[in-house]
């Protein structure tokens, strides 16, 4: 799921998921996404100290 061929440079992610109710914003990279995966990342690392 990372960005790693940067055919968007902008995001870190390339696949991610806005709203699959409505069927919106599905498989696409968007920003909020990749702000909650670094929290995450950070998150895990503040558990491994």
């Amino acid at each position: 799921y990372l960005n790693t061929d940067k055919t968007n440079p902008y995001f870190l992610l390339k696949h991610s998921t806005g709203n699959l109710p409505s069927d919106r914003e599905i498989d696409v990279p968007l920003i909020y996404a990749d702000y909650y995966f670094l929290e995450g990342l950070l998150r895990y690392q503040k558990l491994k100290k």
